[in-house]
């Protein structure tokens, strides 16, 4: 049986080396000095196992030393979980997937607080908040298109010295019913 796509994205070190390969080309040495932590072993059989998917695509090879060394992409929209890809998941498969994602959530900014310098979140400006909209199925629409078309352009942007990467996440859940009742009658 066929892994799906949600069961080989949502693996920890997957999951890295496709943040680190956001809007990045790379070699397998040169992900291996950005995830240091990650042996190299481990590292190659997880890049593999995403360019068997698909997932990730060879697009060029460059001369290293005697070798040469395949440089790597992440294929247009294939790191993308779309709603067809958890249609029919069970409750259990999406709970646990739900939990991957916020367990590399959780890896990423434990990483950013163990960096040499102390860290301060306001001057790096490190986010996160939790509210709560009320919103008809047309504003929710606007919101994620408007979220998309906000997004573009920098999601398209190159590694610079002047740019600082930063994860962006997003996380949307209706509440149960009477749950998204009792707030609205409070907003009265």
């Amino acid at each position: 049986m066929a892994k799906l796509k949600t069961d080989i994205i949502f693996q920890p070190v997957r999951m890295r080396i496709l943040v680190a390969l956001s809007n990045q080309r790379m070699t397998a040495q040169e992900l291996a000095q950005m995830l240091p932590d990650i042996p190299q072993a481990t590292l190659y059989r997880h890049i593999k196992t995403l360019v068997q998917a698909g997932i990730l695509i060879p697009i060029e090879t460059r001369q290293a030393h005697s070798n040469l060394e395949r440089v790597y992409a992440i294929a247009e929209g294939a790191a993308l979980v779309q709603a067809g890809d958890v249609a029919g998941m069970t409750s259990e498969a999406q709970l646990r997937h739900f939990l991957l994602f916020l367990a590399s959530l959780l890896d990423d900014f434990s990483r950013y607080l163990d960096q040499s310098q102390q860290p301060d979140p306001a001057i790096d400006g490190v986010r996160y908040n939790k509210g709560t909209l009320l919103l008809s199925a047309g504003e929710f629409l606007e919101i994620t298109d408007g979220l998309r078309a906000l997004l573009s352009p920098y999601l398209a942007n190159k590694s610079t010295p002047e740019r600082t990467a930063y994860i962006f996440s997003t996380t949307l859940i209706p509440l149960p019913t009477p749950l998204a009742d009792t707030i609205e009658g409070d907003n009265e």
